[in-house]
């Protein structure tokens, strides 16, 4: 990657606040509006009643309905990404026919612009990458905080992190030369082998017990993560996924 680009992550903790309303969602969609209520946790109703119109609040017989998409519902992530898209679009970025959430721009805005006399130039200006309420962003720096400044007047400040970060599991370093290194040496520390006692002496071939069994599971989901940057492992974890019921051979090979 050329020293002149940079890699950055913008992370907003209350984007989802700020998302699209199940009204809005439905509008934007096309799809019937969602309704999604919930209850609060017991004892909640006497905070509840001292609000106009919840006088008579009881919570054997009222739930809450959900307005705004909140944070833990599936529709959340979803939401802000098409709030988002709609300002991403007027900045000039385009999603790529391989995935609507990765963007990218060819044109420069702001600062860029200028030196470019504000005409379309041939060169890849920013791309981002958006998962759930982080955006993964790589540019020159003025289309990253031009960006930034773009999508904060609509969602609120968010946390701006360049040149070291770390999303989805996976930690960027721009080093010295320019270059960005990935690697997911932190998320890999802590994988743990199973240990149980249930595996001490048993037999290869006997199948393996089902609290040793659902660890398995767990663990070789954990392990699958690890092929963002970990290719040679791809091979040996196709392999452990096949398995439907482990055998005690099944889980050795895991820990190893």
């Amino acid at each position: 990657m050329p020293s002149r680009l940079y890699t950055s992550l913008i992370d907003f903790d209350t984007a989802f606040l700020q998302g699209f309303t199940y009204k809005e969602l439905a509008e934007a969609t096309g799809e019937s509006e969602r309704m999604v209520c919930f209850k609060l946790p017991p004892g909640s109703a006497t905070v509840l009643r001292r609000f106009k119109g919840f006088e008579d609040s009881a919570e054997s017989i009222h739930c809450l309905k959900c307005i705004k998409l909140g944070t833990g519902t599936k529709d959340a992530p979803r939401a802000f990404s098409l709030k988002l898209s709609k300002i991403t679009k007027a900045i000039g970025l385009k999603s790529t026919s391989y995935d609507p959430e990765f963007e990218c721009m060819h044109h420069c805005k702001g600062k860029t612009a200028k030196a470019h006399g504000d005409q379309e130039t041939a060169d890849l200006c920013l791309m981002t990458a958006k998962h759930v309420n982080d955006v993964n962003m790589t540019g020159t720096e003025e289309q990253i905080d031009y960006y930034t400044g773009q999508v904060e007047k609509i969602f609120g400040q968010g946390k701006l992190n360049k040149h070291q970060y770390t999303v989805c599991g996976v930690q960027y370093t721009k080093d010295a030369k320019g270059d960005v290194i990935m690697d997911q040496d932190e998320y890999i520390k802590t994988l743990r082998p199973i240990v149980s006692a249930e595996l001490t002496g048993a037999k290869a071939e006997e199948p393996a017990t089902k609290n040793v069994a659902d660890q398995f599971v767990i663990l070789t989901g954990a392990l699958a993560y690890t092929t963002l940057t970990q290719a040679w492992l791809q091979v040996y974890i196709a392999s452990l996924q096949r398995v439907q019921l482990p055998t005690n051979l099944d889980v050795r090979r895991l820990n190893a």
